[in-house]
């Protein structure tokens, strides 16, 4: 099979069996960005933050604070918002997603993060969601994996 444009180079051996073995060695593309991958390639935060806001709502606002419960429910949320971000589509993005959960008692709460970046290709997300007993915070940052 030959692609124009590209040199094809290949390999002899022998595998372990005994028989010969053949392998295909593609050249490098050099694209070192999502652009290069053609459309919808590139992380878009507009989708993903409707979705991971609809995920809090329905799972956060009627729950009730309760300590051994919460951590289970954290977990539960973040594999959830891992799988919308997986069903994207963007192969060559890595995902890290925090979920902060907390009782809400007449107290104020400050949530920040920090990340070194490139701000071309990769992005982020944040969700939050207050009721009477609870708060709950998600963010999702993405990066792209060359």
């Amino acid at each position: 099979m030959r692609f124009p444009g590209r040199k094809l180079n290949t390999m002899s051996g022998m595998s372990s069996v005994g028989e010969p073995s053949r392998r295909i060695i593609y050249e490098n593309t050099y694209i070192v960005g999502p652009d290069g991958h053609g459309p919808g390639s590139k992380f878009e935060p507009d989708r993903l933050q409707r979705e991971v806001e609809n995920l809090l709502q329905a799972t956060c606002q009627s729950a009730s604070y309760s300590p051994p419960e919460q951590s289970k429910l954290a977990q539960e949320l973040v594999a959830a918002v891992r799988d919308m971000c997986v069903a994207l589509g963007h192969s060559r993005y890595k995902y890290a997603v925090h979920v902060t959960y907390g009782q809400r008692a007449n107290q104020g709460s400050l949530l920040s993060s920090k990340c070194l970046w490139d701000g071309q290709t990769d992005g982020y997300v944040t969700a939050t969601i207050v009721n009477e007993t609870l708060f709950c915070s998600c963010q999702v940052f993405a990066f792209y994996f060359e």
